[in-house]
């Protein structure tokens, strides 16, 4: 798979999801970023983690394809140092960003996902 360019990341953000929610432009949110890192090989390592003291990282394996485990990755608190969930079909890394408007915080994550890895979701928040 080939990586996907900042640009066609924050197109197919704004085509797919900003035009479908009444997310104003200027207003300044706290983004927390999710990518699909089934494909990245050594995924610590490609999001600039310290493998061998993850402190802070949270850290969650499943089995089978149950939703519900994934549905609770997604409610749970990232903590600072990010929360990666893996299972049999797909492994997830979430992170949080820094305060920005809606058109910034697209454009950091998709600038931040490393190669191999795809950038599918970002909630909003208040900071």
């Amino acid at each position: 798979m080939q990586r996907e360019t900042p640009e066609t990341c924050v197109e197919r953000f704004n085509r797919v999801i900003v035009s479908d929610l009444a997310i104003p432009a200027d207003t300044r949110f706290l983004p927390v970023f999710t990518y699909d890192v089934t494909k990245v090989e050594n995924v610590f390592e490609a999001f600039g983690r310290d493998e061998a003291n993850p402190s802070g990282m949270h850290l969650t394996f499943a089995q089978g394809g149950g939703e519900e485990a994934v549905r609770a990755f997604y409610e749970a608190e990232v903590p600072k140092q990010g929360a990666f969930f893996a299972r049999d079909d797909i492994s997830l890394f979430r992170m949080s960003g820094i305060p920005a408007t809606r058109d910034e915080t697209i454009l950091a994550g998709c600038r931040a996902a490393p190669p191999k890895a795809r950038l599918i979701n970002i909630q909003w928040t208040a900071p």
